[in-house]
């Protein structure tokens, strides 16, 4: 019975339900959860089959000079990523002009620590934390703060959603072989695959960046979620977050990075 649930959940998923899908998974309990979490794995399992099949991971050989130049993540460094999400992100499942635009809202600072990182680089855990002022909304309330478990190709292996209301932590395990976004998250914690994609030069920066970043020092990375929508991401030479992703759920944009 359990793998006939499991199945209609990734299929509705798949077949782009959205809004019903996450909705559905504000309410959740312990046992809906559990099912997020596999609907999830089969999702991301099935991404990379498909990018294995087609052909389209390109070979070791062919990574980006932002790859070469790379250093991992060190205990007790911090950054804060400002995110302005779309009015409604779930609602939007196309490549359409109109599902494009962003709504006029002010960003959400969160803020990036991490806070362990195990022996030769193989592991690190990054938390993430929406940094509330006064009058501050959570982007969902449900939510205290995530932990990111990356490995030493960033790619995230493992998520751990903390709840406000103490409830046991949800754990979402992945592929160790690639990023596959997941086009819903309220967070924003998308990564690129500079292990494995050389990216291209800027050819004009984002207006957020303008100014701020030396287009000569970035390479621009293009993906797609897994309903097929477009993701791009911009990483910056000598940093360890992209310094600006615009992704189907809104722009995410690196403010502050600070070395301790």
């Amino acid at each position: 019975m359990r793998t006939t649930i499991v199945f209609l959940t990734a299929t509705v998923l798949i077949g782009g339900f959205v809004a019903p899908f996450h909705l559905r998974a504000q309410q959740a309990g312990p046992e809906y959860l559990e099912l997020l979490g596999i609907a999830q794995r089969a999702l991301r399992e099935k991404k990379l089959r498909n990018v294995v099949t087609s052909g389209s991971v390109q070979p070791a050989n062919r990574v980006s000079s932002i790859w070469a130049k790379h250093r991992f993540y060190r205990k007790g460094e911090t950054w804060v990523v400002d995110f302005t999400s779309r009015e409604s992100a779930i609602m939007r499942k196309s490549n359409a002009p109109e599902d494009q635009v962003l709504a006029k809202r002010r960003p959400s600072a969160f803020i990036f620590s991490v806070i362990g990182v195990e022996p030769n680089n193989k592991m690190a855990r990054v938390e993430v934390r929406q940094k509330l002022e006064k009058d501050d909304v959570p982007v969902d309330p449900r939510i205290d703060h995530l932990v990111l478990h990356i490995n030493e190709i960033f790619v995230v292996v493992k998520q751990e959603t903390h709840f406000r209301d103490g409830a046991p932590a949800h754990t979402v395990e992945s592929s160790s072989l690639s990023n596959v976004s997941t086009g819903f998250s309220a967070y924003p914690v998308d990564l690129p695959n500079i292990n494995l994609d050389e990216g291209t030069t800027i050819a004009e920066l984002p207006e957020e960046l303008r100014g701020e970043v030396d287009p000569k020092q970035a390479l621009e990375f293009r993906s797609t979620d897994l309903y097929g929508r477009s993701l791009s991401m911009i990483w910056r030479e000598g940093d360890v977050w992209p310094v600006y992703v615009k992704s189907p759920t809104g722009i995410a944009v690196l403010r502050t990075e600070r070395r301790d």
